[in-house]
């Protein structure tokens, strides 16, 4: 049996535990007028992890996958890859806020933030993490402390970012 009063903290994933992920992110490239299963963005994301050691976090960044999309159109040198990158997390925090409001996950964050000490270990790079986090959390009133893959180097289930 669970003792309940001996617990201190809760450890929380981010995606697909307190807001879409798949589905968000195949939605998000689908508005952008991107196939996620078409061949630019499937050639361009395989190249990118074909560059990193496997499980590199870095091999998440559609920023990556963005930039090598243009370059293998020839087009420009990135700043249109930060562009898509821009839209790209305004959908993002745009699905994650909704569904955050929809679900009233508010009220059970609330009272859990009272009792717990609320912490985020997910995979994913920092600053994707961040922007959905500030579509459901703003004033940062949850969550104690966000760790990512990114800043940890390696993924979940790793036991380092535990």
């Amino acid at each position: 049996m669970i003792n309940y009063s001996s617990i201190k903290a809760i450890i929380f994933d981010l995606d697909d535990t307190l807001v879409g992920s798949d589905d968000f992110y195949a939605r998000a490239l689908k508005k952008m007028h991107i196939n996620p299963a078409g061949k630019p963005f499937l050639n361009a994301r395989a190249a990118v992890k074909a560059q990193l050691p496997p499980g590199q976090p870095s091999g998440r960044n559609r920023l990556l996958y963005f930039k090598r999309m243009l370059d293998n159109k020839r087009d420009g040198y990135g700043l249109g890859a930060l562009e898509m990158m821009l839209r790209y997390e305004a959908l993002l925090q745009a699905m994650s806020k909704t569904e955050w409001k929809n679900l009233k996950r508010d009220v059970l964050f609330q009272k859990l933030s009272r009792r717990y000490r609320l912490v985020i270990l997910t995979n994913e790079n920092l600053r994707t993490q961040l922007k959905k986090l500030q579509a459901i959390d703003p004033k940062e009133k949850y969550f104690e402390r966000v760790f990512t893959s990114e800043e940890v180097g390696e993924e979940k289930p790793s036991a380092k970012g535990f």
